[in-house]
């Protein structure tokens, strides 16, 4: 009786060291998945941040400088008031 109560005790110090150094792992890990949500949102945020950006260098480059060389006549003029109205 006294052997299978220090093996019973024995497997009960066990356990409690197990569930201890599982509790220590779970924390670990959830610890790690807390990283890597903010890691994911920092990279999509960083890829946002590109996607603006090349989206900026576009319209700065190929919109707005290649926009006048889409019509013949070249880069549209205002035309002065003075010659609106002779125009008239």
């Amino acid at each position: 009786d006294s052997r299978i109560e220090r093996i019973s005790q024995s497997i009960a110090s066990l356990d409690g060291v197990f569930d201890a150094k599982r509790k220590v792992l779970d924390n670990r890990i959830q610890g790690l998945l807390s990283d890597v949500a903010k890691i994911e949102e920092q990279m999509r945020l960083e890829a946002a941040r590109r996607e603006q950006k090349a989206r900026e260098q576009f319209f700065r480059t190929e919109y707005f400088e290649r926009q006048g060389q889409e019509t013949k006549a070249g880069r549209l003029q205002e035309v002065p008031e003075k010659e609106k109205k002779n125009k008239e």
